[in-house]
């Protein structure tokens, strides 16, 4: 079949027309991806912030072990850069046996999330004390440490319950070389006896590394670490080192 040189022409116009508007739009295109890119490159955290999902102030369940009867939630509470994070969860132990892990700070790194060392500083009273402790950072980043005062409120006749409440103590030792002092953590710990046996252990708290650090990666270590701290710290009080012990712990839970 023959095509008049008219109709070749026209088609020949039509296709090179929609080449030239392909190439126009790929490079629009083009341009819109590399000005984005810039913008992103240069945003800082509160850009970015426009192209994160936030959590509400509601707690999110992180992890629910329900062999384990472990549970752990985080929320992202107004003026905070951080996550706050809580957990909770039943060991079969005594008040005795949770005191000797807890103050037993040497060994620590056994269990606590990411610590490389702990121990005491001073001594104030039997329900108070400051003690140390270095964490090793994620991702290359210098590793934090802290000083932390720990005072207890014990259980009572009229108080069913024991808490902890750790806070950070600034300019009490003077900072390390390639280590970052934490400024800003808190933490609560409430131990509840049943008449059962068990210990129901609540901890709740918020830290800020200080220093540099990625939010997504604060966050990411606020996911696991809970859980990690959880599981570790259960896995202690079954030890016959604390269970069998007869040794009073250094500091008490039970006035």
């Amino acid at each position: 079949m023959r095509v008049s040189g008219y109709l070749l022409n026209h088609l020949w116009q039509y296709f090179s027309g929609f080449k030239k508007m392909q190439k126009m739009f790929n490079v629009l295109l083009l341009i819109g991806y590399v000005t984005f890119m810039t913008n992103y490159s240069h945003a800082d955290e509160s850009d970015l912030d426009d192209y994160r999902v936030k959590l509400g102030n509601e707690w999110q369940v992180e992890k629910n072990d329900r062999a384990r009867q472990i549970r752990t939630s985080t929320r992202q509470e107004n003026g905070n850069r951080f996550r706050s994070f809580k957990s909770d969860f039943v060991v079969n132990a005594s008040m005795q046996t949770v005191a000797r892990v807890l103050f037993d700070f040497d060994n620590y790194p056994k269990w606590f999330w990411q610590v490389r060392k702990a121990h005491l500083l001073k001594t104030i009273s039997p329900t108070e004390f400051i003690w140390y402790v270095e964490h090793d950072a994620p991702l290359n980043l210098p590793n934090r440490d802290a000083v932390l005062q720990t005072v207890i409120e014990p259980i009572t006749a009229t108080k069913p319950y024991a808490a902890l409440h750790v806070s950070v103590i600034k300019n009490y030792l003077p900072e390390r070389p390639n280590i970052v002092r934490i400024q800003e953590e808190e933490i609560k710990v409430r131990l509840t006896p049943s008449l059962s046996g068990s210990i129901k252990i609540e901890m709740q708290g918020y830290v800020d590394p200080s220093g540099i650090v990625p939010v997504w990666a604060k966050n990411l270590v606020q996911e696991s670490a809970p859980y990690a701290t959880s599981l570790g710290l259960r896995r202690m009080i079954n030890l016959p080192k604390y269970r069998d012990s007869n040794d009073e712990p250094l500091f008490k839970l039970v006035d």
